[in-house]
């Protein structure tokens, strides 16, 4: 209403989408403009397979470019975020579950999370070509994942635990600071076509921590 109370509404529907070439279902986005509060209420779900693995609910405030989400995940596919992350994790697989706030403005965003967990995260890390599969709760932060006593498997089944987090900023520059426990576990399956300098099978069984980035890791056994 251009002489009146003004009014904004936003009302998309996306069916058969396609996230970096992956199916991701269906996405419905809903917007209204709060006049009182000088703010953009949002609503958006995703649908795929009869269920809603995605809801996201909160607002969108102009002045300071302020953030307010609540975002639901129900096995949400965890496949979508290996563009972001192939340098490092690959042949990527499983969901979260769990909810996470973003609160703050834009740039400086707060996000924490609530009864988050991973299902069956299948990963293989770029730098040991060993695939992994672990299953438990996460703490997610602004600044660092946190893993409590989560349990990791080889593909021989073979078990490790992990403690610690993975600082990050904004979901880049990571770095590790964690332990793991385990007994006769896969640590290594390289060739010298990976690595010349290091490659090789390798199985290992005790403590050992690690700290340092992804591609500069420094292991205390």
């Amino acid at each position: 209403d251009l002489y009146g109370t003004p009014s904004i509404l936003m009302d998309m529907d996306g069916d058969s989408i396609s996230v970096l070439g992956q199916d991701g279902g269906s996405m419905k986005i809903m917007s209204k403009w709060d006049q009182e509060r000088k703010r953009m209420n949002i609503l958006a779900f995703n649908r795929h397979d009869g269920l809603t693995p995605l809801n996201i609910v909160g607002y969108y405030q102009p002045k300071g470019k302020f953030v307010n989400l609540d975002i639901n995940f129900r096995n949400f596919a965890l496949r979508f975020i290996e563009p972001f992350t192939n340098s490092i994790l690959q042949d990527i697989s499983g969901s979260i579950s769990g909810d996470i706030e973003l609160l703050g403005p834009l740039g400086k965003l707060t996000m924490t999370s609530k009864n988050t967990r991973l299902n069956q995260f299948k990963f293989t890390p770029e730098y040991t070509k060993v695939p992994y599969t672990m299953d438990g709760p996460i703490g997610l932060s602004r600044s660092a994942i946190t893993l409590s006593n989560i349990d990791v498997y080889d593909r021989f089944n073979n078990k490790a635990t992990v403690n610690g987090t993975l600082r990050h900023n904004s979901f880049t520059n990571f770095y590790l600071d964690a332990a793991l426990q385990f007994e006769n576990f896969e640590c290594l399956n390289t060739t010298e076509q990976d690595n010349q300098s290091f490659y090789g099978s390798a199985y290992g069984s005790g403590l050992i921590n690690l700290t340092g980035p992804f591609n500069n890791l420094l292991a205390d056994v």
